[in-house]
């Protein structure tokens, strides 16, 4: 076989015959491709004559059984919208699209409601997709405010729970915050019922005070006081409760206070300075110094007085005697001696008035009087006098004497006249100290004599002793 290499002229030929070749395919070609393009929808209509019909020709289309009319699914569950499809004969499929609609309900449809479609055709429903939401942190906010936070499209539920919490605080929630959860999700919430209280601690603080706080945590009115013993703390402070701080308790519960009632002032009257200051150890002490006839150091008075609240540390003023007064002792009736000795031994110096400055003698009465209150070392001034005894012996001597000079006078010559009958006296005094002892005789010269011996200021008295001379 020869084969021969076309000339320059032959291939310019050969190119224009494979052009007008291609040509020709181009131009077969492009009416395939037209009829290519209407092909579904010829196809459509070839394989689904009712689709697109309407009027009278879809209403004898439907009667004749050939086509059914799309019942309405918008709004329905997929599940709901495919039960009601089959009993039409019709099929379903379903798509998804983002949405905010309620999630698991149809929001389209393809084709609408009322179109007329072959038996076992498929109806397209669209349902709404809706990415996950998010929790927010609930806890610790009040419910309304949970409600404003929770993201649309969930729900709440919310149960009361005993707790110390302020009413309808959030205690916790489920699912926790952070968790991703489909719409229409319900949320469960755990809110305080405000029913419980924590005590608060209210030692050491002012009764009033601690009143005001238990009120303020939800115990008001039924705050009990009571006395506590002796306390160094001030009076009315709180020394100790019931409930103990942090306790929790029913709202409106009974708390029991217990606050100082202060110290109680001992009684120190009468008792040495040295005794006082030990029982007023826990007072600040003062004295003062008055005139007294107690000991120097006792306790005259006391402000404040016995049994007395107050605070620890509060001043006690004492008064105390500073032994400068001693009273008279009652000396009537004692010797020189005794009277000396008990006055110098309270203090006081002894000398004598008047009366007779012997051993023997008797106080009869003192300046100032027994009982008087005096400086110490005053001079108490005594009246003596002698004993009942040595009166009587006194007296007994005076008349002796005065019977004696009476005896004398009779057997003496007396160159003088007699008396008269009546008219012979006779005296004679003997003097104790400055009290006069005095006898006295008198009588006619008859046979009858009057003797009488008186005792002047003294206690005992001689009277009357008669005699009958020869």
């Amino acid at each position: 076989m020869d084969i021969r290499v076309p000339t320059r002229s032959g291939a310019v030929v050969l190119v224009g015959l494979l052009m007008a070749a291609v040509s020709v395919a181009l131009a077969q070609t492009a009416p395939l491709t037209q009829k290519a393009q209407l092909a579904p929808k010829a196809a459509l209509a070839q394989t689904d004559p009712c689709r697109g019909q309407t009027g009278r020709l879809a209403q004898r289309l439907i009667e004749s059984g050939r086509c059914v009319q799309v019942p309405a699914v918008l709004g329905q569950t997929s599940d709901d919208a495919l039960r009601q499809l089959a009993q039409y004969g019709l099929r379903m499929s379903s798509a998804a699209r983002t949405s905010d609609d309620t999630p698991g309900l149809i929001i389209d449809q393809e084709p609408r409601a009322g179109a007329a479609v072959m038996r076992g055709s498929t109806v397209k429903v669209t349902l709404p997709y809706a990415p996950p939401l998010v929790l927010p942190e609930l806890v610790g906010t009040g419910l309304d405010e949970a409600r404003r936070r929770l993201p649309k499209g969930l729900g709440l539920n919310a149960t009361p729970q005993a707790s110390v919490r302020p009413r309808d605080e959030v205690l916790s929630q489920q699912p926790a915050a952070g968790t991703q959860v489909r719409r229409g999700s319900v949320v469960e919430l755990r809110v305080s019922d405000g029913s419980l209280v924590e005590v608060p601690g209210v030692v050491s603080l002012p009764l009033a005070a601690a009143r005001r706080a238990l009120v303020e945590a939800g115990l008001e009115g039924q705050v009990q006081q009571v006395d506590d013993e002796p306390s160094d703390a001030p009076i009315g402070q709180v020394t100790g409760q019931e409930p103990a701080p942090g306790s929790v308790v029913k709202r409106d519960s009974a708390v029991t206070l217990r606050a100082s009632a202060g110290l109680e002032v001992p009684d120190v009257v009468g008792r040495p300075l040295a005794e006082a200051q030990a029982a007023l150890q826990r007072f600040s002490l003062g004295t003062t110094e008055a005139d007294s006839p107690l000991p120097a150091g006792q306790v005259l008075e006391q402000t404040p007085p016995a049994h007395a609240r107050v605070a620890a540390g509060s001043a006690v003023r004492l008064r105390l005697s500073n032994g400068s007064v001693v009273t008279v002792p009652t000396l009537q009736g004692l010797s020189r001696d005794e009277a000396g000795a008990l006055l110098q031994a309270g203090g006081l110096q002894p000398a004598i008035a008047t009366g007779p400055d012997w051993a023997l003698a008797r106080v009869d009465t003192s300046a100032p009087a027994a009982g008087t209150a005096v400086k110490r070392g005053s001079t108490v001034l005594l009246t003596l006098v002698l004993p009942a005894w040595i009166w009587a012996a006194g007296g007994l001597v005076a008349a002796a004497t005065v019977a004696a000079a009476w005896r004398g006078l009779r057997s003496r010559p007396d160159p003088d006249p007699a008396p008269a009958a009546g008219d012979v006296q006779l005296s004679a005094s003997i003097h104790f100290n400055t009290r006069p002892l005095t006898a006295q005789a008198s009588g006619p010269e008859a046979p009858t004599l009057g003797l009488r011996a008186s005792l002047l200021r003294g206690p005992v008295q001689v009277h009357e002793h008669q005699e009958t001379s020869p």
